[in-house]
């Protein structure tokens, strides 16, 4: 995947128990054996898996702090989930801005950085009323700065539609209640991808674009 193409901001709403951290995990591998990218995650609650339901093992190296994290990503070789801990998350988006720039003045092929944030709201980085001005510079810079993101929350109430909008795609779990498919027809869900929604099985998604 070339440095024009990497045009990645991915969403993910479903509550606890509904496998949304799985689900973005396998996603973020997947993305890492497209493009070789950095793989960069805030979690500060240390949910993502060693390992996934099918089996897969998760190459996961947690870290306390971006101090820590830096040193890991500047010696490791070969695929790695950095996850991080700290409950700075404006600086582990720095974070991911220096790898990517590093990256983009030392190779011909640059690999691009993945960032990985499995509570957006949790993480103080975006809430109903507001988007964090680092994240959406972040969002809307994402090719040239060569930082793709996925983004996860436990429930449609707490999406923020500034985010949703400048989003390539959502990743639904099942919702049955009015309230939740009216929300997400209002952020930009297209009517009959909010009705495909209410019939998904437990841990499934279903993914759609946005408007």
């Amino acid at each position: 995947m070339k440095h024009r193409d990497w045009n990645i901001t991915e969403g993910w709403v479903g509550a606890p128990r509904s496998g949304k951290t799985e689900a973005m995990v396998k996603r973020a591998l997947e993305l890492q054996r497209e493009s070789r990218c950095y793989l960069i995650a805030h979690d500060v609650g240390w949910k993502i898996p060693l390992q996934l339901h099918d089996g897969t093992a998760v190459p996961l190296l947690r870290h306390v702090d971006e101090a820590t994290a830096r040193k890991s990503i500047a010696r490791t070789s070969g695929p790695a989930l950095h996850a991080i801990s700290s409950d700075n998350a404006e600086a582990t988006l720095s974070l991911c801005r220096e790898v990517a720039d590093a990256s983009l003045k030392r190779f011909k092929d640059p690999p691009p950085v993945l960032l990985m944030i499995d509570e957006v709201v949790a993480s103080e980085l975006a809430d109903k009323g507001q988007l964090n001005r680092q994240l959406r510079k972040l969002i809307v810079e994402r090719r040239h700065a060569h930082v793709g993101i996925l983004w996860g929350v436990q429930h449609v109430r707490f999406v923020n539609n500034g985010l949703v909008a400048l989003s390539t795609k959502l990743h639904l779990a099942r919702m049955t209640d009015e309230y939740s498919e009216s929300r997400l027809i209002a952020a930009g869900v297209q009517p009959e991808d909010a009705e495909k929604v209410k019939h998904l099985a437990p841990h499934q998604f279903h993914a759609c674009e946005v408007s």
